[in-house]
C-alpha cells in the first residue's frame, strides 16, 4: 500500500469544509468519535479526532479551530492535536494542561 505525504497545512485544507448551516450536535460525534477511534487505536488518535470534529462542525457552521502543538516530556516531544468550537474546548480533546506550544492554528486567527 503507497502511503502519501502531505504538508500539515495541505492535510488539514483537505478536511476543510464550507458551512451549509447548523445541522450537528458536536457534542455526540465527539462521544461517538472518540468510542470508534479507542477501540480502533487504543491510544495517540488525538490527529485523527480532531480532524473528524474539525470537518463536520465546519460544515454545521460551527465557529471551528484547529490547533497543533508540543511540550517536553520524558523520552522527547509529545504532540497533541485539539479544537475549538465556538471558542469552548472538546470534553476527552483539549490538553489538559495550558503546558503545550501551539506551533499550528487553522484558520489562522486573524486581526
Amino acid at each position: 500500500m503507497a502511503r502519501h505525504r502531505l504538508s500539515l497545512p495541505r492535510l488539514v485544507r483537505l478536511f476543510d469544509a464550507a458551512p451549509r448551516g447548523r445541522g450537528g450536535d458536536w457534542r455526540r460525534l465527539n462521544l461517538l468519535t472518540r468510542g470508534v477511534l479507542r477501540r480502533l487505536h487504543r491510544r495517540d488518535f488525538c490527529l485523527p479526532h480532531a480532524l473528524i470534529l474539525f470537518r463536520f462542525c465546519r460544515r454545521w457552521g460551527y465557529d471551528t479551530r484547529l490547533f497543533i502543538g508540543a511540550r517536553k516530556g520524558q523520552d522527547g516531544l509529545d504532540g497533541h492535536a485539539w479544537v475549538r468550537i465556538d471558542g469552548q474546548g472538546v470534553p476527552g480533546l483539549t490538553p489538559p494542561d495550558e503546558h503545550f506550544a501551539t506551533f499550528f492554528t487553522y484558520p489562522e486567527a486573524t486581526p
